[in-house]
């Protein structure tokens, strides 16, 4: 997380947060891993604060997805990654002409 030193008469304020959503699923004796990512900006103008000290994950992801992320797309992309990754639309082949 990015921060601003101090503003607002506060310290260590969040102004940015990169967040990831990381899947993995095991199938068949194998581990396919899928992730989404995106970067939050914020500003903080006054009002609610926690300490940067005691932020929890909870928290954070709170401030995501009222920022206008929305959890449930993120989930979704996420979960559709790892079923291309167990049954992939596209598939690359040899050249027929190559094969022995």
């Amino acid at each position: 997380m990015k921060c601003l030193p101090q503003t607002e008469g506060k310290i260590n304020v969040v102004t940015e947060v990169h967040w990831t959503c990381f899947v993995t699923q095991e199938q068949d004796e194998k581990t396919y891993a899928a992730s989404d990512f995106g970067v939050c900006e914020f500003v903080y103008r006054g009002g609610n604060f926690v300490d940067y000290k005691d932020l929890t994950p909870d928290d954070v992801l709170t401030w995501v997805w009222s920022s206008g992320v929305e959890k449930s797309d993120v989930e979704a992309k996420v979960k559709l990654k790892i079923a291309d990754l167990l049954n992939p639309p596209v598939v690359s082949l040899a050249l027929p002409w190559s094969q022995a």
